[in-house]
């Protein structure tokens, strides 16, 4: 799916591919797996659920934040991220990136709730709170940090 994307975006926003684009697309995943083995299963934390909601809340932000901040970099980005500037491109900046990011972020979701039950799974396997809180504010919020960033 990544390489799908990746050609629309060498067609549409080509200046967002870089460095960055290939460690985001190769390292991100192994990276996240690492953290969460290392919390999980070498240090065994165990949080209740309201210690669950403070860690998502707070992880939304630093995601939204890191994603400002390697956005702003210009070192290149994933082709997942660079959705939302090839929707603002394509429409001439009529739908903002903040607008654009919620919805490649929403679809997202529909589509793995819809292949979720194709697989006869239960939803809740794959979409939560954090699911739902992460495709409404990621764009605003990394649309927020990027404005703050690129004031200084």
């Amino acid at each position: 799916m990544n390489a799908a994307v990746l050609i629309v975006v060498f067609f549409t926003v080509r200046e967002n591919i870089g460095l960055g684009t290939i460690v985001n697309m190769v390292c991100v995943g192994y990276i996240a797996d690492l953290l969460c083995w290392i919390v999980l299963e070498v240090l065994g934390l165990k949080a209740g659920l309201f210690l669950r909601i403070v860690f998502m809340l707070i992880g939304t932000l630093f995601a939204s934040f890191g994603c400002a901040l390697y956005m702003e970099a210009h070192l290149g980005i994933a082709p997942y991220d660079s959705v939302a500037f090839v929707v603002t491109k394509v429409t001439k900046e009529r739908i903002s990136f903040r607008l654009a990011r919620v919805m490649s972020d929403v679809t997202v979701v529909c589509i793995g709730v819809i292949f979720c039950l194709a697989a006869h799974n239960p939803v809740g396997e794959i979409l939560g709170l954090g699911t739902i809180v992460n495709a409404f504010c990621n764009g605003p919020l990394i649309q927020f940090f990027r404005g703050k960033i690129t004031k200084r």
